[in-house]
């Protein structure tokens, strides 16, 4: 028996000392070898492997769809990470000069008090073209331009009465036939531009950042989108132009922001997680 494997005399007892001792080194480096092999492995793996985070440590990333029925704003929280309510708002401009900063409030979900996946927020009507901004910290979470689709009327304000027609008798016959006027014609007024819909897929080549992105499910329903404009990290920088743009540069879990622009110069956002 060997009382360990250092102390184990496992030469012939013809070789020299200085080979047993030699043939021990050997095997005490191979060991301490095999040690720094797997450690060093195990921390290469650690660095390398794709680091994601649920948005706690830092800005959430959502990818919101915003709608506006039935009088009011809608926001929906279609993929990426999750956020606590509590500590998001919503500003809102539509050009009068007051940005009002609303709380954000979770209708449609679980009541766990966060905003998660196909979960929505509701909030009152607006009054005409406006910017809606979903922040926390005073860092933009998404965005785009909402136009209300339905007429609403200000708090306070009674609707006009319909005016009730007045009955005229009928007047009883002259003896000399008045000439009916000639009818002048009431020009149509001229419909208001309606503004184009962002919209965009992406493709990722495989785990790499090559992305394929394609803005042609946007569309302008009174007109045609002359230009798209691509902003990769959602930074407020534009990064490519162009229905479609081919291995986009686009890392991991970033955001995307596609800016659509008519012919009449309206003006249309869309942000998508890529994941």
């Amino acid at each position: 028996m060997c009382p360990s494997l250092f102390d184990c005399d496992v030469t012939r007892p013809s070789e020299p000392p200085d080979r047993r001792q030699r043939g021990a080194s050997e095997v005490l480096g191979a060991l301490l070898m095999t040690a720094l092999v797997v450690v060093t492995m195990t921390v290469a793996g650690v660095a390398l492997a794709p680091q994601f985070s649920d948005g706690a440590g830092g800005t959430p990333l959502v990818d919101c769809e915003f709608t506006y029925e039935d009088g009011a704003l809608q926001v929906t929280h279609g993929g990426g990470h999750g956020a606590d309510a509590s500590e998001l708002a919503v500003v809102l401009r539509d050009g009068s000069g007051a940005s009002p900063r609303v709380p954000f409030v979770v209708d449609e979900g679980d009541g766990d008090g966060r905003f998660e996946v196909d979960e929505t927020a509701r909030f009152g009507p607006l009054t005409g073209r406006t910017e809606v901004l979903v922040v926390t910290d005073n860092v933009i979470v998404c965005e785009a331009i909402v136009y209300p689709t339905t007429p609403t009327v200000a708090p306070g304000a009674t609707p006009s009465a319909t005016p009730t027609p007045t009955e005229t008798a009928t007047p009883t016959a002259s003896p000399t036939a008045t000439p009916t006027p000639t009818a002048t014609p009431t020009p149509t007024p001229t419909s208001e531009n309606q503004p184009p819909t962002a919209e965009f897929t992406t493709d990722r080549k495989g785990r790499s950042s090559n992305v394929d992105l394609d803005g042609s499910p946007s569309a302008d329903p009174d007109g045609s989108i002359v230009s798209y404009r691509w902003d990769v990290g959602n930074d407020g920088t534009i990064d490519d132009t162009g229905e479609t743009v081919e291995n986009a540069d686009v890392p991991q879990g970033a955001l995307v922001r596609l800016v659509v622009t008519d012919d009449d110069g309206a003006t249309d956002t869309r942000i998508r997680y890529v994941p």
